[in-house]
């Protein structure tokens, strides 16, 4: 696996959690546990893990939430997508405020730099750094199709996107690069997100897309800049294919989660809240939380994150 390059052999207890964000779970359910009863602590601890394995906990969360974490992030675009898609097959094309009106349904405070990167990133159009319409400005329409690959890459790759525009181009959008100087620079990128716990981009379609880019330069020197190279990756049918092969995965997990709790229910039925707690109710915590780190681990492995453009 391509992260395993850059991966030590050993991990302590708290590098693994940190690595798959699990301490963001944990710490959200200690919130709700302080303020719960202690007689329904074992059924709400077993119900929140459930909802995470399933894929059933980032709608109505805050975005500080819902951004935390690879699994929050592809869960929310899954969610999003259910909502999104019978709404686009009748209407075709959005406006910047349509995409942003729809999202804020979901998360009532995300950003709208997200949908802005998006927008921009769908947008070849216009011209190099010229400005993003604003909500209340521009009513341009973009196919749904191509905005919301948009935002999938834009939101899901978004750390290694900045690290990127940082390590690559300084920082900065429009700094035009030479290819030698990118490809020089991939590499450390990679070693840099796969240590953090975030996705990265396939280096092989990273090399295709800034190849591409050098040989259609109109710059001299095979040069291009960080906006381009982001707009490549959103037209790479590469990467569209591989984030469709990763949201397949995580919809598979999370479908046996539910497999497997609805097996375990059956052999032995979750107490009603109102009972005093017994031993036997923490049983349903322990495959759930298995179940919670096995789709923290496939959302980590391979796809990534949000706002790139401010």
């Amino acid at each position: 696996m391509q992260e395993q390059r850059f991966m030590h052999s050993e991990q302590t207890a708290e590098q693994y959690l940190a690595r798959h964000h699990l301490p963001v779970y944990l710490t959200d359910l200690l919130r709700l546990l302080g303020r719960s009863a202690a007689a329904d602590a074992c059924r709400l601890a077993s119900s929140y893990l459930c909802a995470v394995a399933h894929g059933q906990h980032v709608q109505g969360r805050e975005f500080s939430y819902v951004s935390a974490t690879p699994l929050n992030r592809m869960t929310f675009l899954l969610t999003a997508t259910a909502l999104l898609e019978p709404i686009a097959s009748r209407t075709g094309a959005f406006t910047l405020q349509d995409v942003h009106s729809l999202l804020l349904m979901l998360c009532s405070d995300i950003p709208l730099r997200v949908t802005r990167s998006a927008f921009k990133a769908a947008s070849p159009l216009l011209p190099s750094g010229s400005a993003v319409p604003h909500l209340s400005g521009d009513v341009a329409k973009l196919a749904f199709s191509k905005l919301w690959t948009s935002l999938e890459v834009t939101f899901l790759f978004e750390h290694h996107l900045l690290e990127l525009r940082h390590i690559a181009f300084e920082g900065k959008s429009h700094l035009l690069k030479g290819l030698q100087d990118v490809q020089a620079c991939l590499e450390v990128v990679q070693a840099t997100v796969c240590l953090s716990g975030w996705p990265s981009i396939p280096e092989a379609v990273l090399q295709v897309v800034i190849a591409q880019l050098a040989e259609n330069s109109d710059q001299g020197g095979q040069c291009f800049h960080f906006d381009a190279l982001v707009r490549g990756l959103c037209n790479s049918p590469e990467l569209r294919e591989h984030l469709l092969a990763k949201m397949s995965a995580l919809n598979h997990k999370q479908a046996s989660a539910s497999a497997r709790l609805a097996s375990l229910l059956k052999e032995q039925p979750l107490q009603d809240q109102t009972n005093t707690p017994t031993r036997s109710q923490p049983a349903h915590m322990a495959p759930s939380m298995l179940d919670v780190v096995d789709v923290c681990v496939e959302a980590g492995n391979g796809v990534e994150a949000a706002s790139v453009y401010v």
